[in-house]
């Protein structure tokens, strides 16, 4: 047909249907690798703060997250060098020593104390406060991102529920939460969200699981020392126990 020549309108133009239908059906795929995801983060994030308290019930804490995080490191540590072949730079360590030290330490070993005193539920809704600090301390590093309006109302519902939870029983709680626990859930819930800003902007191997078997290493060496300082080691022993045969720990 020539520039010149009469469109034919005879023939009624097909619709394209393949286009339609795949994005309908990789919509629903999407959409059910991401409940599945929310649901892993749920059982297995949540259940965590649980195996704590029971973990600390025959061990100290900070020998508990010690040993934790030591023994992932020491077993993904080998195995990820030789199946990547990434060779960890001083650069790498240093990211990794600030971010164990802030994840592991002060983290994640605040949290394991600070359930002795706060119970296990209440510990993992208090933890949600990461999302506050991350937002907080993003915003006010050097070159921060300053939050939507949006983010700014969610922050300012998520501190009035956690004051809610946490305080008085005619303010809504149940009961009052140790002030002590509190307190070092808001240090740890701080500290986690540094060291996860950190780890992004600080220069981590191409791996990220093997950057996760560093901080192990670290973390988990660090919080065996300062269980070993605090004179944990002294007060566990491997002996029978009413409540948990085979271990047993003084307060």
């Amino acid at each position: 047909m020539s520039p010149t020549s009469p469109v034919d309108t005879t023939q009624p133009p097909r619709a394209p249907e393949a286009a339609p239908s795949l994005s309908v059906h990789g919509h629903a795929g999407t959409t059910t690798l991401l409940l599945a995801a929310f649901g892993a983060v749920y059982v297995v994030w949540g259940s965590t703060y649980l195996a704590m308290r029971v973990g600390i019930e025959t061990i100290p804490p900070l020998m508990l997250a010690g040993l934790r995080h030591f023994t992932v490191g020491v077993l993904l540590y080998p195995v990820l060098r030789w199946k990547t072949g990434v060779r960890p730079t001083a650069t790498h360590w240093k990211t990794a020593a600030v971010t164990g030290v802030l994840l592991m330490l002060v983290g994640n070993g605040g949290v394991c104390w600070a359930e002795q005193v706060v119970p296990s539920g209440i510990t993992a809704l208090l933890v949600s406060m990461v999302s506050l600090w991350l937002v907080i301390v993003d915003w006010l590093r050097p070159g921060g991102h300053r939050p939507v309006p949006k983010v700014l109302l969610g922050l300012l519902l998520g501190i009035g529920g956690i004051a809610l939870l946490v305080g008085p029983a005619h303010l809504g709680g149940s009961e009052r939460v140790d002030v002590r626990g509190v307190a070092v859930l808001v240090v740890a819930c701080f500290a986690w969200a540094c060291g996860s800003l950190y780890s992004k902007h600080g220069g981590m191997p191409g791996s990220a699981l093997l950057g996760v078997a560093m901080q192990g290493l670290v973390g988990g060496s660090v919080l065996l020392v300062a269980g070993m300082l605090a004179g944990e080691f002294h007060r566990f022993h491997f002996a029978p126990s009413p409540g948990a045969p085979g271990l047993r720990w003084l307060t």
